[in-house]
């Protein structure tokens, strides 16, 4: 308004008595640019820091080689840094943050972990990935879709989302779709989708969280070859890409799935263009790496403009990170953060109302109360003198404007006369182009067809020399034909004596021959002599080869047998039960490693090793443990033997009518009963037990009790005594977890005789079961047995548990040793010694 009165009182005569405007103050005028330094937090480096995000009113730079986090109080301009030494040091260690739910979250690079900050309390916490994958160059940015943060894979196999309500983590695979390095950087969203800028990769990816699925889009037809895309902005309801070597922007329509290319060629050429891209005041903002300068996409006009740069401020410098806040772009360099004023780059027409970036580009429409009608009839003189002269200056633009239209239209017919002449010129120069080479061939043909001639004229020279030669090689032909005449009768008078010693020589001839005749019959005779000789050795061979292969069949029979029944004796040797004497203290006796029981206790140590989880939150198994069986001991206790029979004899009658089910996934442990009592099978079984040394001296003197071992540790199934159907297992809890026993220590576990009887399948815990639940005629059953979760069960190994003291006995104590570099779970939380 002060610059419309302005303007008004200078058009107004010079003699004019005007009374002077009210002085207002000017207003004020934010800087277009202006730089933050960061000097002094950290060692001069360009990969200090790697990308930016805004919360609240500061704004947050990654450690890529920094040592801390760099903080921007955006309201009084102070920087800090924010320590992340005791988390992970080293170089790369991590990239782009993003926030979600109040908390800044960093993309780990090289670093093992997601590093997850507090703004409230500056606090941090990792959150490990090693599980899912480990090395360098893993996740390159990251998005947040429905409070999940999703990170961009770069050499990771897929693309990893992080839930901070659960922390929990899920790996969505794209290795078949493109693998290796460098695949994909940046990560937007638009409609609810994910969609990852093409690096390395030839295509674009697209991830739909909530049908959990990936999907590529093809930019091969638009730019083949390695860092092609860059950073990534959805806007106006569509995806654009930054290029970085590629030649244009790339455009993406979600809802039709169609791309589209917009040329940056006149303002930058090469590779290393632009790196980082966000979205406000309706514009897609392009800062450059190596270009020479940022633009500034407008999607609804289509209109690409260079951003001006100032002398104190250039926008060219290489950006390492962007992000808006309160109508500011803060992009980060190796000097430190610039702040770029978005209303003041392109004037006062800047839109400064920021669009949703799903919505589709809309101009502002003038409202209802800037199409009021101004018709009051006490209408002031100054307010008349105001509305002249804005009707005179609106003419006076009109004016402009057709002025400026009419030059526009002689500059484009100036064009036009001059492109006409242009292509008049161009047709010239084609056309006297055309003569020259009209001339060329002419005077090619004519340069040929003298050669031609000259060859025909050398043609004939060769053939009259031809002809002289072959005159004086007949003369030469004739002469020597007079001397042959000569040498021919003196060879007819040699001829006939020579006529005389041939037909000596072929008697001579003939009579050999007869003898070689009479030589070959003796030879073939000989040959038949010597092929059945032969004939008769191979026959005598293949019957010795035959019976030896058949004695080494009967003895490898025989081998087999001896195993077979080497085994069946073990099993039966374990089955049996030694009658009760008087004998009250329990007897441990080592076994030779001769004995079929200590090859049998072995093989089941060995052959029930399994893989097990690092931790109950980690998804992967790690190796089965490679054991080194050192001793087998057995071990007798005749209190507890009498205990056990006890036992025996009440599920026998308990169960005599409706018997015992057999248990599939224990049969590789059942015994056979052959201990000469009789019985029904009743599911007994060799299962195993791990404990700690003085625990494990205890059961064997007094026995299975949960109430006096604390054997019942974990309690999943309740107070009962657990065994393990595998070594591994049992393995597990040979130690103390407070006072851990070096990787290499000796260590034993128990080798049980249970008695499971009619046993309850368990697919969930039981934690509060003091015995087990009811069967099918109302009476409790005799055992409890969890079956895994592959089967819908609830543990990762089969287990067994038992509430009577009395169902199980030691049996046997096995010593052994993990190998070295043993590559199981329990091994890497061991101390090394």
């Amino acid at each position: 308004a002060v610059l419309a009165q302005a303007d008004l009182y200078a058009r107004l005569p010079p003699t004019a008595p005007v009374a002077a405007p009210a002085e207002q103050p000017a207003p004020t005028r934010r800087r277009m640019a202006h730089l933050v330094s960061t000097e002094g937090i950290c060692p001069d480096d360009r990969w200090n820091w790697w990308g930016l995000a805004a919360l609240g009113e500061k704004v947050y730079g990654a450690p890529c080689h920094a040592h801390s986090i760099l903080e921007l109080d955006t309201e009084t301009g102070g920087v800090r840094g924010i320590s992340t030494e005791h988390v992970h040091e080293g170089p790369w260690k991590w990239r782009d943050p993003v926030v979600c739910l109040g908390r800044v979250y960093f993309t780990p690079w090289d670093a093992p972990c997601i590093l997850e900050l507090d703004p409230a309390t500056d606090s941090l916490r990792a959150i490990c990935t090693e599980d899912v994958h480990s090395g360098k160059d893993k996740w390159s940015s990251a998005a947040v879709i429905n409070d999940a943060v999703f990170f961009a894979p770069s050499s990771a196999p897929g693309v990893l989302k992080y839930d901070p309500s659960t922390d929990g983590l899920h790996l969505f695979s794209t290795d078949y779709i493109h693998s290796g390095a460098w695949k994909w950087e940046s990560a937007c969203v638009a409609q609810g989708r994910l969609y990852l800028s093409p690096w390395d990769a030839p295509c674009i990816l697209e991830l739909e969280p909530a049908a959990m699925s990936v999907r590529p889009i093809s930019t091969v037809s638009f730019w083949q070859g390695e860092d092609k895309w860059f950073g990534c902005v959805a806007l106006a309801g569509k995806v654009y890409f930054l290029p970085h070597s590629a030649d244009q922007i790339l455009e993406l329509d979600p809802s039709t799935q169609t791309l589209r290319g917009i040329s940056t060629e006149d303002f930058h050429s090469g590779p290393c263009k632009w790196r980082s891209a966000l979205g406000a005041l309706d514009r897609v903002w392009m800062l450059p790496w190596d270009a020479c300068c940022a633009l500034a996409f407008d999607p609804c006009s289509g209109e690409l403009k260079r951003v001006p740069q100032t002398p104190q401020i250039h926008t060219s410098e290489a950006c390492l990170g962007a992000c808006e806040l309160r109508g500011r772009i803060y992009t980060l360099r190796s000097d430190g953060v610039l702040a770029l004023d978005i209303a003041s780059v392109f004037g006062s027409t800047a839109r400064m109302a920021t669009p949703s970036r799903d919505r589709p580009c809309q101009r502002a429409v003038p409202g209802p109360a800037q199409a009021k009608s101004a018709d009051s009839p006490s209408r002031s003189l100054s307010q008349g003198s105001a509305e002249a002269a804005e009707a005179e200056a609106a003419a006076d633009k009109r004016r402009a404007d057709a002025q400026a239209a009419e030059a526009e239209a002689k500059a484009l017919h100036a064009k036009a006369l001059a492109a006409e002449e242009q292509a008049a010129a161009k047709r010239g120069r084609a056309e006297a182009a055309q003569a020259t080479a009209q001339a060329k061939q002419e005077e090619a043909l004519a340069a040929e067809a003298a050669a031609r001639v000259k060859r025909a004229e050398a043609d004939a020279a060769a053939a009259a020399f031809l002809a002289e030669r072959q005159e004086a090689e007949a003369a030469e032909a004739a002469a020597q034909a007079d001397k042959e005449a000569a040498h021919a009768a003196d060879a007819v008078a040699r001829g006939k004596q020579d006529e005389l010693r041939v037909r000596q020589e072929d008697e001579e001839a003939m009579r050999q021959r007869h003898a070689a005749v009479e030589a070959e019959a003796r030879a073939k005779r000989a040959e038949e002599d010597a092929a059945k000789q032969i004939a008769e050795a191979e026959a005598r061979a293949r019957r010795a080869e035959a019976e030896a292969e058949a004695r080494v069949k009967q003895a490898e029979v025989q081998d087999a047998a001896v195993l077979e029944a080497q085994r069946l004796a073990a099993w039966t040797m374990m089955s049996w039960l030694a009658p009760c004497g008087s004998q009250a203290a329990s007897l441990i006796q080592s076994l030779p490693a001769t004995d079929p029981r200590h090859t049998l206790l072995t093989r089941l140590v060995y052959d029930t090793c399994a893989g097990h989880r690092h931790s109950v939150s980690c998804q992967s198994f790690y190796p089965p443990p490679r054991l080194e069986v050192k001793d087998v001991s057995l071990v007798h206790n005749p209190r507890l033997v009498k205990l056990y029979l006890a036992q025996v004899e009440q599920i026998e009658d308990l169960r005599k009518t409706s018997g015992c089910a057999d248990l599939p996934a224990f049969a590789n442990l059942l015994l056979p009963l052959h201990d000469g009592f009789g019985r029904k099978n009743l599911n007994e079984h060799l299962l195993f037990h791990g404990a700690a040394s003085p625990v494990l001296n205890e059961v064997c003197q007094r026995g299975f009790d949960p109430r006096l071992y604390d054997e019942s540790a974990g309690r999943m199934f309740g107070a009962g005594t657990y065994f393990a159907a595998s070594a591994s297992q049992a393995d597990v809890y040979t130690e103390d977890f407070t006072a851990r026993l070096p990787r290499r220590a000796e260590r034993k576990l128990i080798v049980a005789r249970v008695l499971l009887g009619a046993a309850f399948r368990a697919t969930a815990p039981l934690p509060q079961a003091v015995r087990p639940p009811n069967g099918e005629d109302g009476r409790p059953l005799d055992s409890v047995w969890a079956d895994v979760q592959a089967n819908g069960g609830a543990v990762d190994h089969l287990e067994a548990v038992v509430y009577s003291p009395g169902q199980a006995i030691p049996v046997a104590v096995v010593t052994y040793a993990h190998a070295e570099g043993c590559p199981c779970s329990e091994c890497r939380k061991r101390p090394a010694a």
